[in-house]
């Protein structure tokens, strides 16, 4: 709603899909789970077999779509109820832009960790043998460590 690059059709759909969900009164703690991944997983997984064509945004929306506006404290349904074009005049939108865009989005450790990964080997691909030589360390600590593994190393 907040990006500048996601047409005003695309936005005034979110805007209708999220003025469908009632504000709940409190939101769970932890990452989206249950029913909420119950509406939007079918659909997600319909685009990547191929079943459907890219979705819209406004799929994804659920009432778990309030909690941004609920952690930033403020109204959002007047603005929502007028044209996207007109969003930019509320202090209420202007403020919650103003979060979004400054808002720092970090992946969890996994997907930051395979990033560091790569970006490491794409580093040293260009020193002769580094890479090699660093799948060999990485096999060699393997070796030491036999029962390497999340579990084993939340218990130790």
């Amino acid at each position: 709603m907040f990006d500048s690059e996601v047409p005003n059709a695309e936005k005034a759909a979110m805007a209708r899909a999220l003025l469908q969900h009632p504000v709940p009164d409190a939101f769970a703690p932890g990452k989206p789970g249950g029913r909420h991944f119950e509406q939007i997983m079918p659909k997600l997984a319909d685009f990547i077999a191929g079943r459907a064509v890219t979705p819209c945004l406004s799929t994804f929306i659920t009432d778990r779509s309030w909690l941004f506006f609920h952690l930033v404290g403020r109204n959002a349904e007047g603005w929502l109820q007028r044209t996207p074009e007109e969003w930019p005049q509320n202090p209420d939108y202007i403020f919650m832009s103003e979060v979004a865009r400054d808002m720092l989005v970090v992946n969890d450790c996994a997907e930051r960790n395979i990033k560091a990964i790569t970006d490491y080997i794409c580093f040293t691909q260009d020193v002769n043998g580094m890479l090699d030589d660093i799948v060999r360390v990485g096999e060699d600590q393997r070796s030491l460590i036999p029962n390497l593994s999340r579990e084993n190393l939340l218990h130790a």
